[in-house]
């Protein structure tokens, strides 16, 4: 090589050297925008009929999360199971790894029908709120009951479950072996004793209460209220008792009826929600209160803040 050609290419060398930087740089800037567009609000995309649509959610009663009412009854977000908002008495809390994007397929009836129309017309990274009314939602027959505080009600001194119901209703037994007598204060708050029965798979409970005791009833979410059992007799084997709804949570009233914070109970296997209570002295004592007997969400309005992470066509 002589020496005008080396020359030549150590002239050549850095340019070509810059050259190919550039056409890297480039590359990786063309690259990560076709990515990166799918995800940052800077995509024009937006959600149109027959799209799937992968998102984040938090369902509420009462109020948008965040709301001083607010109360969590679904949630594909770890940091709100996790955290310190208020849950529904039905709340399941998922592990981590179950917090997965939720998918929507536009328009195909697999969630709600406002739930999936309420992303349409909105790209990723926006946020989305939709409160949906009652009958729009969840839906069941209704059956409401209402009661005084001197309505009398009545559970026998022995009562059997099925295995799954027991350890449905008293949650502390469910990572334990039903064996021999177990005793435990029951969901009506006096004492008990169970007997497992492994052939049949069932428990059979006895109660002993004390006829004149006040006791605390095992509510499924204190936060809400508190309710009383006081019993007013025992014969023939059957426990007659009154209750009393206290310390509830007050969202509307009209006069003396009140709206609260539902106040989930089950009584043998048997759940259902204080909706509303009479208060008349408004002392938070309810001189008389209604029930219902459908699920929790059921008949009720619903608050969702959605997030659109990623948009499908």
């Amino acid at each position: 090589m002589s020496n005008d050609e080396v020359k030549l290419k150590k002239e050549r060398d850095p340019i070509m050297k810059v050259c190919f930087i550039v056409f890297l740089l480039t590359s990786v800037v063309v690259a990560g925008s076709s990515i990166y567009s799918n995800y940052v609000v800077g995509d024009d995309t937006v959600v149109i009929n027959g799209d799937t649509v992968n998102v984040r959610y938090v369902g509420t009663y009462y109020d948008f999360y965040g709301g001083e009412n607010a109360v969590v009854f679904d949630t594909n977000i770890w940091n709100v199971t996790n955290g310190n908002s208020s849950k529904s008495n039905s709340f399941v809390a998922k592990t981590q790894d179950n917090h997965k994007e939720f998918t929507v397929n536009v328009g195909s009836g697999g969630a709600l029908e406002m739930f999936e129309s309420s992303l349409i017309n909105h790209k990723v990274g926006d946020k989305v709120k939709v409160m949906i009314p009652v009958g729009s939602g969840y839906t069941s027959a209704e059956i409401h009951k209402s009661f005084t505080t001197s309505s009398v009600h009545a559970v026998g001194m022995i009562e059997t479950l099925s295995e799954s119901k027991f350890v449905e209703i008293y949650e502390e037994f469910k990572d334990r072996t039903l064996s021999g007598m177990m005793a435990f204060d029951s969901v009506y708050g006096w004492p008990a004793v169970a007997v497992y029965d492994a052939g049949n798979k069932v428990v059979n409970i006895s109660y002993s209460p004390t006829v004149g005791g006040t006791y605390d009833m095992q509510v499924m979410n204190d936060e809400f209220g508190k309710v009383t059992a006081t019993v007013t007799a025992i014969n023939n084997n059957i426990i007659s008792y009154t209750m009393t709804v206290k310390d509830f949570h007050v969202l509307s009233a009209e006069g003396p009826i009140k709206q609260i914070q539902m106040i989930g109970l089950n009584l043998g296997g048997n759940p259902f929600f204080i909706i509303s209570v009479v208060d008349s002295n408004n002392d938070g004592v309810a001189e008389s209160f209604t029930i219902k007997q459908e699920e929790e969400r059921n008949n009720v309005a619903l608050y969702f803040e959605i997030e659109i992470i990623s948009i499908n066509p």
